[in-house]
């Protein structure tokens, strides 16, 4: 297979996907709209955009930044 304009080659990415193995990973949402800090329905709402992707997800809420890290 050819990888013209590859970065790595695929004992490159793979070595440094072992490395990575085991890291959470962890994505940051910001601009929540503050109605998900205090609105049940809201927050859930926002909940399953990410839950179809992870049932497992877990969120933690920084309103005062208007943010939420989800792991």
């Amino acid at each position: 297979m050819d990888n013209l304009g590859a970065l790595l080659s695929l004992d490159e990415l793979k070595e440094a996907l072992q490395l990575l193995d085991g890291v959470p990973v962890v994505l940051i949402a910001t601009n929540v709209p503050k109605s998900v800090y205090s609105d049940p329905i809201s927050k859930a709402e926002f909940e399953n955009v990410f839950k179809c992707f992870d049932a497992s997800s877990t969120f933690i809420y920084l309103p005062s930044f208007c943010r939420a890290q989800l792991i």
